[in-house]
């Protein structure tokens, strides 16, 4: 068995001397990991509810403009406009109305029939 680097091999490996920082000093560092890796948990929680809200924001905005629209607070509103059940009456007589029938004339010229007859 080897190691990735064909340089280094196992007994070099085992020889090899590593210089550790004192024991105080070691204490210090743990201490202080210790120390910030509740804040550390504690940014990461806030940063995965900031890309929730990140992700969920252009749906909940589009959600939102849509009632302000039903509404009626997106625009000011004009007090001469007719009320929405005018407007969707005269809609529905529109759909009864019977549909328009064309008349062709000559070169691909279209007449409605009621101004014909």
């Amino acid at each position: 068995m080897g190691s990735a680097l064909k340089q280094i091999n196992i007994k070099d490996l085992r020889t090899l001397k590593l210089l550790l920082p004192p024991l105080a000093e070691q204490k210090r560092i743990v201490a202080k990991i210790e120390e910030l890796l509740p804040k550390v948990e504690e940014y990461g929680k806030a940063q995965d509810a900031l890309n929730k809200l990140n992700e969920e924001l252009p749906e909940r905005l589009k959600k939102s403009i849509l009632q302000e629209a039903i509404e009626g607070r997106l625009v000011p509103q004009d007090p001469n406009d007719e009320p929405a059940s005018v407007l969707l009456a005269k809609h529905q007589s529109l759909r009864t109305k019977p549909p328009l029938r064309f008349l062709r004339v000559g070169s691909g010229l279209d007449f409605p029939m009621s101004l014909i007859l």
